[in-house]
């Protein structure tokens, strides 16, 4: 039998062994995978965003999503930021539904920028940018280069003077630039990004769904739980308005019965405490009698006492 015990107990060792080595390698791998999923998903969720907005963005504006990085990418480098480059491009599409419309207005501010309508209106979006940056160059007059910043870019203009100041060649070179470098996505990569977002959004309405179905299939059952609480509630307030004094009763009953327990604490702490005193006093008495059996020892042997 002692064997027999000596020999489960060392199995059970090896177990719990294999147990403990296998759990930190799993705990190891996990800890592990988790560490590649984060910055995976961080950079998931950070494509989606930015693939979106680029993606609206160009919905809006009518310039492709790579032109609208690329110009992103100068109007951060001069101190603006998305929001005066989206509204500074839909500025310039209302300008440019002026100018096809044969507006005298908008030919207007195209002569003083030294801008002809035909080669306006044949100009990609991007371009059109271009030839307005180099006809506000040619402008020497800060408050009516700004003047016609707004006439053509509307709101936006403010933020995108910085960025313009350098003309069409500083736009095209930053452009280039930002291909270099490979921060500017792609139609495509922007298109995958927006599908992606709009999965995401239906998976989160099916869950959403799914929540509501749940309701929906607990709802009688919670309708007739909740009915019957109530029931109970009015009952209970009914009780209460019959029997105020049995409340009152019951209230001072309680109280009562506080302050007698209290006072039964208080009481049974001062008997902790006289327990202590009571054994302090036996203390000193077993020291007195020790040394009064001492002294009577001496005093037969007849010794001197001394200190």
């Amino acid at each position: 039998v002692d064997k027999m015990s000596a020999g489960l107990d060392r199995a059970k060792a090896k177990f719990m062994a294999f147990a403990k080595t296998t759990a930190l390698v799993g705990a190891g791998l996990s800890a592990a995978a988790a560490a590649v999923q984060a910055p995976l998903l961080a950079a998931a969720s950070h494509f989606v965003k930015v693939g979106s907005e680029l993606n609206d963005m160009s919905l809006k504006t009518g310039v492709s999503a790579e032109s609208l990085a690329a110009l992103g990418y100068a109007a951060k480098l001069s101190g603006a930021d998305l929001g005066s480059l989206e509204a500074g491009m839909k500025g310039l599409a209302r300008f440019t539904q002026a100018v096809a419309g044969g507006g005298k207005g908008a030919a207007t501010v195209l002569s003083q920028l030294g801008i002809s309508a035909s080669d306006f209106l044949a100009a990609s979006p991007e371009k059109k940018l271009g030839l307005i940056a180099d006809g506000l160059m040619r402008v020497e007059d800060p408050g009516l280069r700004a003047a016609l910043a707004m006439n053509t870019l509307g709101k936006g203009a403010m933020g995108m003077l910085p960025m313009l100041a350098g003309g069409s060649a500083e736009l095209e070179r930053l452009a280039d630039r930002a291909l270099k470098l490979g921060i500017t996505p792609t139609n495509e990569q922007v298109a995958a990004a927006d599908k992606l977002g709009d999965a995401w959004d239906e998976l989160k309405m099916v869950w959403a769904a799914v929540a509501f179905n749940v309701g929906a299939a607990l709802a009688e059952t919670l309708g007739r739980v909740i009915a019957a609480a109530l029931d109970l509630s009015v009952m209970a307030i009914v009780f209460v308005k019959n029997n105020q004094r049995l409340i009152v009763t019951a209230s001072v009953l309680a109280g009562v019965l506080g302050a007698v327990g209290t006072t039964i604490l208080a009481v049974a702490t001062a008997g902790f405490m006289l327990a202590g005193v009571m054994t302090a006093l036996n203390v000193v008495l077993a020291i007195a009698k020790l040394a009064w059996a001492a002294l009577l020892a001496m005093a037969r042997s007849g010794r001197p006492f001394s200190v």
